[in-house]
């Protein structure tokens, strides 16, 4: 098997992730504002991809075709969210209920997330309440000046519950993205707020820059680096036949079978990209995630890599047909069709990053 390492280079073109939040998600709504918004988001670019965990994953294992955290050793709907925060560019949260108050306070709360969200707000005047400032003013200690928000002005329907409940939905006007909201949404996107890259520093400072750091103690490697690297890191390692075999259309594998082979190659990869920038002897290596999630460790990030990887469009992740016995699914590859008639694989991107460390092939 060959050895090989990571090549230090800057990622060019990344992709965008961007996390779409809000209540009453109708996955077959194509008037629901999240779809309408993540169909506007696509046709801005193909590298912009939004992220709607509730038309992927749930917590209860059944028969349906959704996925399941528990699959992927994450227990409840905080690791989740915070999780796809620190692995997404951008959070859009659709402010306009009490139930979205849990992930705007989430996020407003954390200094790294706050930079990367906005908030999503109907016209304060076509809505029964400021609820905007309710939760930020009052429950999260901040100023609304503090928080990027862009105002829609909706066209708002009853829903009824009973003769005695109902409340107002909202939808985007004509069910589209308006120029005005669309140019104030795709300037946020475009911000940029971290440099990716594959490169190794010894300063742990260059940590919230995107570089990865490492220590070398009796011989065990010590990786730290941001969550995002890492998941360019995961993407990457697709470009090595041996993992590539091991997890794509593979089959008899359950998610823990998957997390376990890229674990190992992430691990193995790590040692031999330090070794042949040392020149030191490493025997063992451990990689931790700067973010601050109770929890949730290097296992935990990767089975999110790929569940964020399925959300994205990149990958499938079919269960087998008797899943709910036996936990196994089959992974699949989803090409990247482009506007101009290209067309590749997500992992290609990251072709670069991925190299034979010179003279050390073996061959059999």
């Amino acid at each position: 098997m060959k050895k090989y390492i990571f090549k230090e280079q800057k990622i060019v073109q990344e992709y965008k992730y961007i996390f779409l939040c809000g209540t009453h998600y109708e996955k077959e709504n194509e008037r629901d504002k999240r779809n309408v918004l993540r169909q506007f988001l696509g046709n801005e670019g193909e590298n912009y991809r939004a992220v709607i965990l509730e038309d992927n994953f749930i917590f209860k294992k059944d028969s349906s075709r959704y996925l399941v955290y528990d699959d992927i050793h994450m227990k409840d709907l905080y690791q989740v969210e915070m999780l796809t925060n620190y692995l997404s560019d951008y959070n859009i949260i659709i402010q306009e209920s009490i139930s979205t108050g849990a992930e705007t306070g989430l996020f407003l709360s954390e200094p790294n997330a706050l930079r990367k969200t906005c908030l999503l707000l109907p016209d304060k005047m076509a809505v029964e309440e400021d609820k905007l400032g309710q939760f930020i003013r009052l429950a999260f200690n901040r100023r609304p000046n503090d928080v990027k928000v862009i105002k829609f002005y909706p066209r708002i329907e009853p829903k009824i519950i009973s003769d005695n409940v109902k409340y107002w939905h909202t939808y985007f006007y004509e069910d589209k993205i308006g120029v005005n909201l669309g140019s104030k949404i795709l300037n946020f996107v475009k911000t940029d707020h971290l440099e990716y890259k594959i490169q190794f520093v010894k300063s742990i400072e260059k940590v919230a820059q995107g570089g990865i750091h490492y220590q070398i103690k009796k011989k065990h490697l010590e990786i730290t680096l941001l969550p995002r690297i890492l998941l360019c890191c995961i993407a990457s390692l697709f470009n090595i036949e041996e993992l590539f075999q091991k997890v794509i259309n593979a089959e008899d594998k359950t998610l823990k079978d998957y997390i376990e082979d890229i674990k190992q190659c992430l691990l193995e990869i790590f040692m031999n990209t330090i070794e042949e920038k040392t020149g030191l002897q490493i025997e063992s290596c451990s990689i931790k995630a700067r973010m601050n999630v109770n929890g949730v460790y290097i296992g935990e990030i990767i089975g999110m890599c790929l569940y964020l990887f399925q959300a994205a469009g990149f990958i499938e992740i079919e269960k087998d047909k008797d899943y709910v016995e036996n936990g196994k699914v089959i992974i699949h590859r989803k090409m990247i069709v482009y506007k101009d008639g290209s067309n590749h694989f997500f992992y290609e991107k990251y072709k670069d990053c991925i190299d034979c460390a010179v003279g050390t092939q073996i061959t059999v």
